[in-house]
């Protein structure tokens, strides 16, 4: 999931209010119906407060984002050139279950920071430890390894781990590559990877699969040996005037990664039976009370065996994950 956009500081409404105060007029005209299950009186006007508050509290409650004073400031941002009659039907609408605005509200409010093989501290046990003794259990069973990068951004999460599962899969002797043909999967050997992020924008871009090699880019951090799996399909102009290059991935990767739309506030999980949940650099900007209901949606697309991994930060307690210690990084297996 694209995470909103926030910071330490301790700014206030403040910088939001000053560009909503000009709005303040009532829209002459009623809602068309009443609402469902109302969060405010509709019979008196909003005050720019109110209406930021009312906002934050329906962005709260549709994608989990905890407010912060960067969030505040961001959706004052967005919303600067709204008349205030618009807002206040916007929130109308809202109340009465229109999604598909508040929808694109929450865009604006993401942040698509992301980049492949982040993380190198939690990858590199994964690769290790955790997907050969995933694809020893699979070998054994059904010969299908399943992964899913929860809140992927722009997909490079995603692709980062189908290309870690096909070289674990070589290294086991159940796949093979060559520079010229790619990977090939053997005797009947399938990986899928699901990566899913509440921004349709985001989703979009991963499903191109198209990223420019730059140097504060999606390639910023790419290990040695890597760049084998991907290809280059031409020059663009670069943010400063100067020539980049525009990267794609083997086909052989891009097959086995499918990408959707999913809010991780949904209750019931987009994919079960996980091998493998990644799930990084999202649950801080979650509501600490709604955390627990996504871990546990999180929990329930794992198989028994299945690891969960969030970040380094995050705290996680849940009675049907056990952590495991590598690399001072938590693993959280199912029991």
């Amino acid at each position: 999931m694209a995470a909103p956009a926030m910071s330490k500081d301790n700014d206030s409404l403040a910088d939001m209010l000053t560009a909503l105060r000009q709005f303040t007029r009532r829209s002459p005209e009623p809602p068309a119906a009443p609402a469902l299950q109302p969060v405010r009186d509709t019979a008196a006007p909003l005050t720019p407060e109110e209406s930021a508050k009312a906002l934050l509290a329906a962005i709260n409650r549709f994608a989990g984002f905890r407010s912060t004073a960067t969030l505040e400031r961001k959706l004052g941002q967005v919303l600067r050139n709204v008349p205030g009659e618009e807002i206040q039907a916007l929130l109308d609408r809202v109340e009465r279950g229109a999604q598909q605005e508040l929808i694109a509200i929450v865009e604006d409010l993401t942040n698509h920071e992301t980049f492949f093989f982040r993380d190198t501290m939690q990858l590199d046990p994964i690769a290790r430890d955790i997907l050969p003794e995933l694809i020893a259990y699979q070998a054994k069973h059904e010969r299908h390894l399943r992964i899913w990068s929860a809140a992927c951004a722009t997909g490079e999460e995603a692709y980062t781990l189908a290309v870690m599962a096909l070289d674990a899969l070589c290294h086991a002797g159940h796949a093979k590559f060559d520079q010229q043909h790619g990977y090939r999967l053997l005797n009947g050997w399938k990986l899928d990877v699901f990566g899913s992020d509440i921004s349709r924008q985001a989703i979009r871009i991963a499903k191109a699969a198209t990223y420019q090699e730059s140097s504060f880019g999606s390639f910023r951090q790419m290990p040695d040996g890597w760049r084998r799996v991907f290809v280059p399909i031409g020059n663009v102009s670069g943010r400063y005037g100067n020539d980049v290059t525009n990267m794609t991935l083997l086909p052989s990767v891009t097959a086995h990664v499918r990408f959707d739309t999913f809010n991780l506030m949904s209750r019931n999980p987009p994919v079960l039976d996980m091998d493998l949940v990644l799930c990084r650099n999202v649950l801080i900007y979650i509501d600490v009370a709604l955390q627990p209901d996504a871990i546990n949606m999180i929990t329930r697309s794992l198989r028994k065996g299945g690891y969960f991994v969030p970040s380094l930060v995050d705290q996680i307690n849940e009675r049907q994950l056990r952590p495991r210690w590598i690399n001072r990084c938590a693993f959280y297996e199912k029991r």
